[in-house]
């Protein structure tokens, strides 16, 4: 009886194990570890904003979607849920579709697969086959796979970093809308300027009300940022937001034609991104609520010209149109006396940036660096500050010249410090006001980023340097920086350490630095100052050139900045063209990379080696005491780490034993195992 009642609880042990591991089988999938991708966080709602105020919403949460579709104002919104439930193929998932709310009621759990394509880190577009009632990896096959058009925006796209846009240059529009024509009686046409300077963005000027149609929510002038853009077929698509916090956004759709230049665009009012059909047309069938643009390029050459080709006829001169015909109507005369440049400012000058050098050529009229572009002189004397001279900004892509003052010192003969205005957009009449405003201090300021707050500050001076003969100056190193025996001791974090060597008795222009087991430098170089600026409280710049080559010439260029941070000495190395106060800050808040950062401390005895008659060092005196390498004694002495291993078994009778032991417990474990492995099936959806 007792044989019978064990065998009776064995079977019915073994009948519950087989029922939970069915149970298991079935349900693994739906519940198996599969999540959406890791640019799609948890706590972010993404949004695709449909015409006549429909919307998607979506949340994720790794293994889940929570959706919310809204087709209007007065219409009932649709709440469903999808489940991951396999990874298919990169970036293609199986889902489980389910409806939630009242819309759950008699309802069953339909079958799909979705493809994330990210555009950005905040705007991304999917792909999804239609739902069935079955499951089928076949679903994300190539082939069943339909874009959807309308991207889903994260919140944090309005404070973005924006990106260069893809289009370039300044162009007249004509555009055409939903119900025809837009503003066609008009003679001064729209415009549209695109990264005219990097960075620009792109600057809309509707001109009139009338031009602006009443779907596109902008201004009259229309500054917008580029976020993110991609190839699509023979399009070019760009989503765009505007300049402010507003959540706003637009796509733009450029037509990229085989040869020449952009001649049409399509802006979509919504943001929807529609490639339009496969005709070969593109023909937009998603929404109407777009605008067709064609694209005129005219080029205006200098500050007195006409901006269209009407203006030949003198009757415009007695209307609105007359500031758009300077030339014709007589509101400017070619200049007699052109402005000139300063001669101790030409010629040419190196401009040696983190991006690279750069040069920067100016002769008696104009000016030109590839980085900023061309220039013409405008105008001196338009300011009580002698430095300033007025500009012209002009453009061979189509942008409307700009207005711009240059600023420019002496500080040392072979240094010059310079800085650019912000930009005045034409038109701004009469010429010689325009030179004033352009000069006047407030246009010297701008806004920039540091860490998450944004700061208004002065445009910071960079340095350009001669590019044929170097004259060295007194390098003046700051009082504070604390010189004992004419030598500093400095640490470079845990890297390397050094010592700097200056003596302003005998050799007042020279710097040498000296290495001190730095493996990736050489262990002594000298610098010749060529240039010592008073950049702030407390904080000295002296730009440097390395000893020059046999050919004489001088090939890198630093600023060695010295500067109190609280009461911490710390030198900072940067490009010459960065040595001003504002990239000091930025090292110092961690929000740029400097070429080279010490801490100075006080010098270890017999740290710093004494200068020799020739300017060399005795190679015994440049290792830290705390740093002296382990003799051969000591390293021959020294214990070798300790391994915590038992030695093999080779008795044969323990090894049966093991192996005995081992066979009683295997039905133990193996039962131990399966239930473990029963846990996590069952369990898995809500570790999930």
């Amino acid at each position: 009886m007792c044989e019978a009642g064990r065998s009776w609880v064995s079977g019915m042990a073994w009948s519950v194990w087989y029922i939970l591991v069915l149970q298991a089988w079935f349900t693994a999938p739906a519940l198996s570890n599969c999540d959406f991708p890791s640019y799609l966080p948890p706590g972010v709602v993404w949004t695709a904003t449909y015409r006549n105020k429909g919307y998607l919403t979506l949340y994720f949460k790794q293994n889940m979607i929570d959706a919310m579709y809204c087709p209007g104002p007065d219409q009932t919104c649709v709440k469903y849920e999808r489940s991951c439930i396999q990874e298919v193929e990169a970036g293609k998932y199986l889902v489980k579709h389910q409806p939630k709310g009242r819309d759950s009621f008699n309802s069953h759990a339909e079958f799909m697969c979705m493809q994330f394509i990210k555009r950005s880190d905040y705007i991304v577009q999917f792909k999804t086959s239609a739902k069935l009632n079955y499951q089928n990896p076949d679903f994300c096959s190539e082939e069943n796979l339909n874009l959807d058009h309308w991207p889903i925006l994260s919140p944090s796209m309005m404070k973005s970093p924006p990106i260069t846009c893809p289009i370039v240059g300044g162009y007249n529009m004509r555009i055409h809308g939903p119900e025809g024509d837009i503003c066609p009686g008009k003679l001064v046409l729209p415009r549209m300027e695109s990264e005219c300077e990097d960075g620009d963005g792109i600057r809309f000027d509707f001109r009139y009300n009338e031009c602006l149609h009443p779907n596109l929510k902008m201004r009259i002038q229309q500054s917008v940022k580029c976020v993110t853009s991609w190839d699509y077929g023979k399009y070019t698509f760009v989503i765009l937001r505007p300049d402010t916090d507003e959540f706003e956004a637009w796509c733009l759709r450029i037509t990229r034609e085989s040869v020449g230049e952009v001649k049409q665009i399509h802006l979509f009012m919504d943001p929807v991104c529609d490639p339009g059909t496969g005709n070969g047309r593109g023909q937009i069938t998603k929404t109407d609520n777009y605008l067709s643009i064609t694209l005129q390029k005219i080029t205006i050459p200098s500050v007195c010209a006409n901006e269209f080709e009407g203006c030949n006829d003198r009757r415009f001169c007695d209307n609105e149109v007359v500031e758009f015909c300077h030339l014709s109507c007589n509101r400017c005369e070619p200049e007699t006396e052109p402005c000139t440049f300063q001669e101790n400012i030409r010629g040419s000058w190196l401009l040696d940036t983190r991006d690279g050098p750069q040069y920067m050529n100016i002769s008696s009229y104009k000016l030109f660096v590839p980085k900023f572009g061309r220039f013409h002189c405008l105008a001196r004397n338009v300011s009580e500050n002698e430095s300033r001279t007025a500009l012209l900004h002009v453009f061979d892509n189509g942008c409307f010249p700009r207005f711009a003052c240059l600023e420019m010192y002496q500080p040392a003969t072979s240094v010059r410090q310079f800085r650019l205005s912000n930009r005045v957009n034409w038109p701004h009449w009469p010429i010689d006001e325009a030179e004033r405003f352009t000069c006047k201090d407030n246009k010297f300021k701008t806004l920039i980023e540091m860490g998450e707050s944004t700061r208004k500050v002065n445009i910071p001076t960079q340095v350009l340097l001669e590019t044929k003969v170097h004259y060295s100056t007194n390098c003046k190193l700051p009082d504070h920086l604390g010189l004992k025996a004419n030598s500093l001791f400095f640490r470079e974090g845990d890297k390397c350490n050094g010592c700097l060597i200056y003596d302003p008795a005998t050799r007042p222009d020279k710097i040498d630095i000296v290495k001190i087991n730095c493996e990736e430098a050489a262990n002594h170089i000298q610098y010749l100052c060529l240039a010592t600026l008073d950049l702030g409280p407390n904080t000295r710049g002296v730009v440097t050139g390395t000893k020059p080559d046999r050919e004489g010439r001088m090939t890198k260029f630093y600023c060695w900045v010295f500067t109190l941070d609280g009461t911490k000495r710390k030198i900072i190395v940067l490009k010459a063209a960065d040595c001003n106060m504002l990239s000091v800050e930025k090292v110092l808040e961690g929000l740029l990379t400097p070429e080279g950062k010490f801490d100075v401390v006080d010098s270890v005895p017999g740290a710093c080696p004494p200068l020799g008659n020739e300017g060399q060092y005795n190679s015994v005196n440049m290792i830290p005491i705390e740093e002296i390498p382990l003799t051969i004694h000591e390293r021959s002495t020294s214990r070798p780490n300790s391994i915590n291993t038992k030695p093999p078994i080779t008795n044969v009778q323990s090894q049966h034993t093991d192996n005995k032991s081992a066979s009683s417990r295997g039905s133990y474990a193996s039962s131990i195992v399966m239930a473990l492995i029963i846990q996590s099936l069952l369990t898995r959806k809500n570790l999930a």
